[in-house]
């Protein structure tokens, strides 16, 4: 890599960096008002957190250890009241 590069780089983490950390910060602030099951569900099925993917509800639930159906009413519980709180 060329040193103007190296610099733009760096000068790109250093800017995304504290936005990033605000977003996590955001997040891990939403997701405290769920239970552990529902994050457990979010987390997996949506894929949130370091090196996480979106998974289907069927991965997920295999993931989890329950149906997909269960994944399915603990997302869709969680989505409701993370919008209530954030319409509130």
């Amino acid at each position: 890599m060329h040193e103007l590069e190296t610099s733009r780089a760096a000068e790109t983490l250093a800017t995304q960096s504290p936005r990033r950390l605000l977003t996590e910060e955001r997040l891990r602030i939403s997701l405290s008002i769920l239970t552990d099951v529902e994050r457990q569900a979010m987390s997996v099925r949506f894929g949130l957190g370091e090196g996480h993917f979106n998974k289907s509800l069927r991965k997920a639930a295999a993931e989890i250890g329950c149906s997909p159906s269960t994944v399915w009413e603990r997302t869709e519980r969680a989505l409701r009241k993370l919008r209530d709180v954030t319409h509130s």
